[in-house]
């Protein structure tokens, strides 16, 4: 037995313990490998718009999308609201706002841009994606870093307006 401040442990409890932390610590590890491959392999199918998006909402946008193909294919409009098609039909049955973003919503641009310039700032991020996935899919020419820029130069544009 060992103490603690509240209860005895028996032995058996501290294994318990040690076992549920141990396999946590390998989730973490597996979570991390399972990251770094993806963002391996999105560097190597999408570059731009991985460039843009980063790898996780990348994947997230491509796997809502249905493929490259079809995310290439969309308007940025579409884009856009990928993610938010609960509330998009809530707000074609006259039920709540219009939905400005969906997994947008988590691009570090878009949440922290100021309340009153999200949309725009959503906008903005999902043009550039737009056109990142038409040239990963169409042309497979290199523009990430370009069109990164581009967005920096539109932020400090939008983020003036106040």
């Amino acid at each position: 037995k060992t103490n603690s401040m509240g209860i005895d442990f028996k032995d058996e409890d501290i294994k318990a313990v040690q076992t549920i932390a141990s396999k946590i610590l390998e989730m973490y590890d597996l979570r991390e490998y399972l990251s770094e491959y993806l963002e391996k392999l999105l560097k190597e199918m999408a570059p731009n718009f991985t460039e843009i998006a980063g790898p996780i909402i990348a994947s997230r946008l491509i796997s809502k999308a249905g493929g490259m193909e079809k995310i290439a294919k969309m308007p940025s409009s579409t884009v856009q609201l990928l993610g938010a098609e609960k509330a998009l039909f809530r707000f074609l049955h006259g039920e709540g706002k219009s939905p400005r973003f969906g997994i947008i919503f988590s691009h570090p641009l878009v949440m922290n841009a100021p309340e009153h310039l999200k949309g725009k700032v959503a906008r903005l991020v999902a043009s550039k994606l737009s056109m990142a996935a038409k040239m990963d899919f169409y042309s497979k020419e290199y523009r990430g870093d370009k069109y990164k820029q581009e967005i920096q130069a539109k932020m400090k544009e939008i983020l003036k307006e106040k």
